[in-house]
This record gives structure tokens, sequence and C-alpha cells, in this order.
């Protein structure tokens, strides 16, 4: 029998383009190149950087000269774009998120462009895979039911100036000024009346980093913690949800703050303002298992190791 190479041929489902998978290997091959670019050249912006892969992307796409038509027409652009995310979260091991529900997340921002859509792509792959399993390891918490319905019921608000605006009473709620294209953050349970008091500026893109916050938001609520009836399962998926925020560079700082001002439970309210508060606040999980039943000693191990965990993600902080 001859020798013969074999080569493997993932299979994908419901994509709309074909060649769809050698499309997304020549976006891959374009990450590459544009990464070594700028770590050879620390001077290049991130803008010339995304306009430089866009360019490689026109140059080399399989569709060649119709991925112009791709991109301007939008029925067409988001047929393409469904393929490419669903073929990033292959790629991220990210399984459990509908494809659709990251391309709404990643497309809903009518002040972005398609040059922004791709950036995910092209020069932001590392960040969007950590969102993309920050959105997966909480599914896992609130179950993905009460996940998707939360988020997809939440758009931007559009707004003139002086225009008063109710915000949600859970979550915050993005508002585009539409003279100024610029945008407004209405925190939860509060009503806009100037929109100049909620001025909200990012670095990234603003829905992004909204859904960000009102994920923490979701997750520190007491609806769902009401329903945990593992408080082990809790702490994990905290411990693990601060190591996905402290990874990303665009959308930390402001997810990060908000998660730390929304870690109360009970009676126990703090912002973790030193390391005595952080100390605090793991003593009161501990107390929580006062009253539950006798455990075995491996058990109560593993508690202790995963509370004095989670204490030393916050304190390196």
């Amino acid at each position: 029998m001859m020798n013969r190479d074999v080569i493997e041929i993932p299979l994908f489902f419901n994509l709309r383009f074909p060649c769809a998978t050698t499309e997304y290997g020549i976006i891959r091959q374009i990450r590459d190149t544009t990464m070594k670019r700028s770590l050879g050249d620390e001077r290049i912006q991130r803008d010339e950087l995304a306009n430089q892969a866009m360019k490689q992307l026109t140059d080399k796409s399989i569709f060649k000269e119709n991925i112009k038509l791709i991109f301007n027409n939008s029925d067409l652009f988001t047929r393409y774009y469904h393929d490419q995310v669903a073929l990033a979260q292959d790629e991220a091991k990210v399984y459990q998120l509908p494809t659709s529900f990251v391309q709404r997340l990643l497309t809903l921002n009518q002040t972005r462009s398609i040059t922004n859509q791709l950036q995910h792509l092209l020069i932001g792959h590392v960040e969007l895979f950590e969102i993309l399993k920050f959105f997966e390891i909480s599914m896992q918490l609130v179950g993905e039911e009460t996940l998707l319905n939360a988020f997809n019921e939440q758009s931007i608000q559009n707004c003139i100036s002086d225009q008063s605006i109710i915000g949600h009473n859970v979550f915050y709620t993005l508002v585009l000024i539409e003279e100024s294209t610029s945008f407004a953050l209405i925190p939860p349970n509060t009503t806009m009346t100037n929109e100049d008091e909620f001025t909200f500026e990012c670095n990234g893109d603003a829905w992004i980093e909204t859904n960000l916050m009102n994920l923490i938001e979701l997750l520190v609520s007491s609806t769902i913690i009401s329903r945990i009836d593992n408080i082990e399962q809790l702490i994990n998926c905290y411990n693990r949800v601060i190591q996905s925020i402290l990874s990303l560079n665009t959308y930390t700082e402001q997810t990060k703050n908000v998660f730390e001002n929304a870690c109360s439970l009970g009676e126990f309210n703090t912002t973790f303002e030193n390391c005595n508060a952080i100390h605090e606040f793991i003593e009161y999980l501990r107390n929580l298992f006062v009253d539950s039943e006798s455990t075995t000693d491996n058990v109560l191990l593993h508690r202790h190791r995963t509370l004095l965990k989670l204490e030393m993600e916050f304190l390196k902080n």
C-alpha cells in the first residue's frame, strides 16, 4: 500500500458561504503577520494595524474581487461575518454560546465600521476569545436561557439633547446621543435628564463594555445568588471571572470596578478599599457554611483552599 499524507478536514455546519474555512485560514495568516509587525515596531498605532490588516484581507480573500461587494452589502456581510465568528468560536473552543448571540454582541453598535468589527478577528482575537470565555463561564452559572433572555432584551437607546430616559432597574443602559454620536451610560435604576452627567468614554466598543458590566451585575444579583445551592460553585465562578477580567486589555478598568463595587451578598457591603475589607468579605463567605450540614475533611480542605485562592485574587488588585 502506498504511503499517503492524511489531511484532516474539519466539518462545520450552518455556514452561510462556501470556502468560509479557507477564508478564516487567510484571516489567521494575516493576524500572524500583523502581530509580528506590531512586535517589530511598537510605534505602529492600532488603527494603522487594522487598516493594514484590512488591506491584506481585501487583497488575499478567497472571494477575490467579490470581497468588496460583500463589504459594501450589509446582508452579504452579515452572512460573511457569521461564518468567521463561528470559526473563531471553534478556534477559541467556545461551543456553548450561540453564534447569533456573539454576532449581535460584536455588531449591534452602529457607530462601529466594518473595519472595527473585523478588528476583533484580525488584530484583537486574543481579547475576543477571553470575552467569549467570560460569557461562557457565566452562562454555566446563570443558565443559558437566563443569560440569553437578559442580553437579547437589551439594546442601545437613542436620544436627542435634553431628552429624559429611565434606565433599567438592574442593568446599565447605553444611550447614543444622536446629535454628537457620543454615548451616555445610565447606571441601574437611575433616570437621565442630562446626558452630560452620564458621559461614557470607552477605548473599545461601548456596547461590548456595557454588556460586560451588565454580565457582572447579573452574576452578583440576588436573583442569581439565591438560586445557587453550592456556594463553592459561586466562588469558583467569581474566581474565574476575576481572571478573565484581568486578562482583558481594552475593557479591564471599568469592568473590574463594577465587579468590586457590586460584590454585595446579604448584609455584607464593601468596595474593597483595603486588604482588611477583602478579608472580611472572605470571612463572610466562610461563615455561610456554619449552619450547613457536616462535611468530610476533604470537602472542608477543598473549601478552605477555594476561599484562600479567591482572597489571593482580590489581594492582587
